[in-house]
């Protein structure tokens, strides 16, 4: 799995778990979109990989998901 996190500035922040063979070109299993605080929040509330709750189906990010340049 490869997780990432970005942001623009305070109000913007992305962040994703994808597959390793699907990143940075697939869909996530994981996506949060926000403010940074919303986005951290939602990183410490993620279950780690292989853990119970663990995202593990792909779904197609939203056209509305800011990535940054180079991940789509």
């Amino acid at each position: 799995m490869v997780e990432t996190y970005a942001f623009q500035d305070m109000t913007e922040a992305v962040a994703a778990r994808f597959r390793a063979g699907a990143y940075p070109s697939g869909d996530p299993v994981w996506q949060e979109h926000g403010t940074v605080a919303d986005v951290i929040a939602a990183l410490l509330e993620l279950p780690p990989h292989g853990a119970p709750g663990a995202p593990t189906t792909t779904r197609r990010a939203p056209s509305s998901l800011w990535l940054p340049s180079g991940l789509r």
